[in-house]
C-alpha cells in the first residue's frame, strides 16, 4: 500500500488525523491527544488535497465546530480491502443510527441479525479505522459509555478518546436542542472544549 497522505485538524485537546492514499482513498481517521504530533509549518511540505478527501475534511471542520450533519458516507472513497464481511455489515448498520442519538451494541446485532454478537460488534466497532465517518461513538453499552477509536469501556471515561466520544455525542444534542445565551440569563453558553485553531484549517502533509 502506498504511503498514506494525512490532514490533522487541531482540537483543544490534541487533532483528528485523516489519512488517504496516493489514489485518493481514505485510509483511517483517528485522534492524536499529544499536541506536540502536530506538525510544523515550517518543515512540513503541503500536498494537494484531492477533491473528494478535501469535501470529507470541510464537512468534518464544520461538524466539529457546530454539530452540523455530514453528508451520506462516501463508501466508494474508504479502503475497505482490510474489512471482514462481518465488519461492512457492522458499519453499515451503526450509519443507520439518526444523528443526535444512541444505539447499543446489542442493537447493532440484531440490525446484522446475530442477536448474540454483541461482543463481536464491540470489537468490530473497536476496530472501526475511520470512527466519526462511520459514526461509532454513538454505539455505547446498556450500562456504560462503551468504548471508541480503540480504547475499551474498562479504560475510564477520563481517557481521551472516551473524553472525545461524550464531547461529540453532547456536540450533536446541542445541535438539535440548541441553548441560545439570551435563554441563560445573557451569559456565554457552554461549549464544548473544540479550537479549530487557524482559520480552521487542516494541516495536510505527504
Amino acid at each position: 500500500m502506498a504511503s498514506p497522505f494525512s490532514a490533522y485538524l487541531p482540537l483543544a485537546d490534541g487533532a483528528v488525523e485523516l489519512s488517504w492514499s496516493s489514489e485518493g482513498r481514505v485510509l483511517g481517521l483517528g485522534w492524536l491527544a499529544d499536541p506536540r504530533i502536530r506538525p510544523d509549518f515550517g518543515s512540513q511540505q503541503l500536498t494537494l488535497v484531492p477533491w473528494g478527501i478535501e469535501k470529507i475534511l470541510d464537512e468534518l471542520k464544520r461538524y466539529l465546530e457546530t454539530g452540523t450533519p455530514m453528508s451520506e458516507v462516501p463508501w466508494d472513497l474508504l479502503d475497505q480491502s482490510e474489512w471482514s464481511d462481518f465488519q461492512r455489515q457492522v458499519y453499515q448498520a451503526t450509519t443507520k443510527i439518526p444523528h443526535g442519538q444512541t444505539r447499543t451494541y446489542g442493537w447493532v446485532a440484531n440490525r446484522v441479525q446475530k442477536p448474540s454478537a454483541g461482543r463481536a460488534v464491540g470489537q468490530a466497532l473497536r476496530h472501526n479505522p475511520v470512527a466519526i465517518l462511520i459514526p461509532c461513538h454513538r454505539v455505547v453499552s446498556t450500562s456504560t459509555l462503551g468504548g471508541f477509536m480503540g480504547c475499551g469501556s474498562d479504560a475510564g471515561e477520563d481517557t481521551p478518546e472516551l473524553k472525545l466520544k461524550k464531547k461529540l455525542l453532547s456536540l450533536e444534542e446541542e445541535f438539535l436542542n440548541p441553548i441560545f445565551p439570551f435563554l441563560l440569563g445573557g451569559g456565554d453558553s457552554q461549549g464544548l472544549a473544540f479550537d479549530l485553531g487557524v482559520g480552521a484549517s487542516a494541516w495536510a502533509t505527504g
